[in-house]
C-alpha cells in the first residue's frame, strides 16, 4: 500500500476509534522523528482535531513527556521507521487495536493487528 491509502486508513480509524466507548488504537512510533529523545514508543491516541488533522497522543511515559498534538502524518511518518532490533517498519501498515468489552464485573481486551 502507498502513503495516501494509509494515511487515509489511518485516519478513518482514528475517527472510529475516538468516538468509541470500546476502542482504542495504540501507536508503535520512534519518538526521534518527532524530536523527541529515544527512538521506539508505543502509547494511545486519544483524541482528533479535523481541521488541524492531528491526534493527542496519551505518552504512557508521563514523566518524560505530556500528552501532546501531532498531525497524522507526521506520526505515519514516525511509524515508518525500522525497528533496529526487527529490521522491520514500527507501525506502517498496521497498529495495535484494542477493543475492550464490558459486563457486570470484567473488562475484556482483544487485540487485533490491522
Amino acid at each position: 500500500r502507498n502513503f495516501l491509502d494509509f494515511l487515509s486508513r489511518f485516519r478513518e480509524d482514528v475517527l472510529e476509534s475516538v468516538r468509541s466507548d470500546t476502542e482504542v488504537i495504540v501507536a508503535s512510533y520512534d519518538r526521534s522523528q518527532l524530536k523527541q529523545t529515544g527512538t521506539g514508543h508505543f502509547s494511545p491516541l486519544a483524541a482528533y482535531h479535523s481541521q488541524s488533522d492531528k491526534v493527542l497522543i496519551m505518552d504512557v511515559a508521563r514523566f518524560k513527556y505530556p500528552p501532546h498534538w501531532v498531525t497524522l502524518s507526521q506520526l505515519q511518518q514516525a511509524m515508518c521507521t525500522l525497528d533496529s532490533s526487527t529490521k522491520r517498519p514500527r507501525g506502517v501498515n498496521e497498529y495495535l487495536m484494542i477493543f475492550c468489552c464490558y459486563d457486570d464485573i470484567n473488562m475484556t481486551v482483544k487485540p487485533c493487528m490491522m
